[in-house]
């Protein structure tokens, strides 16, 4: 079930907030214009029911009061009740068309010359429109008057494009008691890079850089337990950063090389505070052996003593690889950027990016938009389509299984480009391939 919300007027809240104070009501929130929808889904023991969403989400958005609120199976029927009931309502699944049989047929958002064709016929209600023949339908107003058929039945199939929680990049804890040993700093220690590292992991990034910063007890203000964000030099904090090769996700050896730094430089006085932030981060990237489910020990192993190095020796110990584009096996790795062979320095490179094909394809989950496909859900993460070029029509196997498919080819909102199919036999869309 989705919630429709009917926001306050343009500029009481901006986006942000709005966003914000609906995430406390539901995890899964899409801002579309004027309204805001919500996912319901598992919410029920939380808020108690519709009344209890309904009410939630006036508490959210307290001082100001939302102009209409309506549930329903799917978008298009959860918007018209909130805009043309006047009340919070509820519309169960198999009630759509019945609940929007009596409404006018003004509701349907007609286009000029479509209107100018059905409103003499005589229809008032979105009732009278649903009662016409499909076949007829299609025959006199083509593709337009069926989707706006299938709406007055209450047919949508347009899904939820969730906005996503913005991952925080620094968290802080004040100790029950001040910690002058180690010993019982490390639990909150290690609950703070898990936590940190757990909510990059969701976007796909891993840290960079890792900064923890400890409040010393003398420094600690009785009425303001707030960390510093960038707190300096003892005596008032104590700070220790870590610099990796490579972005990493595994909290535990993280907080073992915090752990390792503090013991390498103890803090003057007890910790009272702490805080952990990641100012830089990076895209994880994906083994080769993912793709069959399991990852070599080895990488693991090579990747933590990298990690290691370059905690003790500095980062500069440690030049990453580049590849570059060239034939020739034995060039076609450089140390860093300024170490480019000179023949090459300032020649661009040809062609686009290297797609790697997936075999076997990887199933998604689209999201659409009136038929077009403006995002895709790709196991936990939700990619946004910044750019779309296709569909490109594929066929063959005539002779023994034929297959018909549709290609496109996609640059996400963070510069990940895909091609994607949908298998129009099948019904499936895929992914076919990525880039590295």
């Amino acid at each position: 079930m989705l919630a429709c919300v009917l926001l306050p007027p343009t500029g009481t809240l901006p986006s942000g907030e709005l966003l914000r104070r609906l995430f406390t009501v539901s995890p899964r929130v899409e801002l579309d214009g004027e309204v805001a929808f919500l996912e319901d889904a598992g919410l029920q023991r939380l808020h108690g029911g519709p009344s209890g969403l309904f009410a939630a989400i006036r508490r959210a958005l307290h001082p100001h009061a939302p102009r209409g609120l309506a549930l329903a199976s799917n978008r298009w029927t959860a918007e018209v009740a909130a805009r043309y009931m006047g009340r919070p309502v509820t519309v169960h699944v198999g009630e759509e068309a019945l609940f929007l049989s009596r409404l006018p047929l003004t509701a349907l958002p007609l286009e000029s010359k479509l209107a100018l064709r059905l409103l003499p016929l005589g229809l008032e209600t979105l009732g009278d429109f649903a009662s016409l023949p499909v076949a007829a339908v299609e025959r006199r107003y083509g593709r337009e008057g069926v989707a706006l058929h299938r709406l007055a039945r209450g047919v949508d199939p347009r899904g939820l494009l969730p906005a996503r929680e913005p991952a925080q990049r620094s968290l802080a804890r004040v100790l029950d008691e001040p910690a002058s040993q180690l010993q019982p700093l490390r639990p909150a220690l290690e609950e703070l890079v898990a936590r940190l590292t757990g909510a990059l992991a969701q976007e796909g990034l891993g840290v960079l850089v890792l900064r923890l910063i400890a409040l010393l007890d003398a420094a600690l203000p009785d009425d303001d337990v707030a960390v510093p964000e960038d707190a300096g030099p003892a005596p008032r904090a104590a700070c220790w950063e870590l610099s990796l090769p490579a972005p990493e996700e595994r909290a535990p050896l993280l907080a073992e090389l915090l752990v390792a730094r503090i013991e390498a430089a103890p803090p003057g006085r007890a910790v009272a505070a702490l805080r952990v932030a990641a100012p830089q981060v990076g895209r994880l990237a994906v083994h080769q052996n993912a793709l069959f489910g399991e990852l070599q020990r080895d990488e693991a192993r090579r990747q933590e003593a990298l990690a290691r190095l370059a905690s003790v020796l500095g980062p500069a110990a440690l030049p990453r690889p580049r590849l570059l584009r060239d034939h020739r096996l034995e060039e076609r790795w450089t140390a860093s950027d300024e170490q480019v062979a000179p023949e090459r320095a300032g020649v661009p490179r040809a062609g686009g990016p290297v797609l790697r094909v997936l075999r076997p394809p990887e199933e998604v989950v689209p999201l659409l938009a009136g038929g077009t496909l403006v995002g895709l859900r790709r196991g936990r993460r939700e990619l946004l389509v910044a750019r779309l070029s296709g569909p490109r029509r594929l066929c063959g196997g005539w002779w023994a299984q034929p297959w018909e498919r549709d290609e496109y080819e996609v640059v996400t909102g963070d510069g990940s480009q895909l091609r994607v199919g949908h298998d129009t036999r099948a019904h499936r869309w895929l992914l076919l391939a990525e880039a590295d």
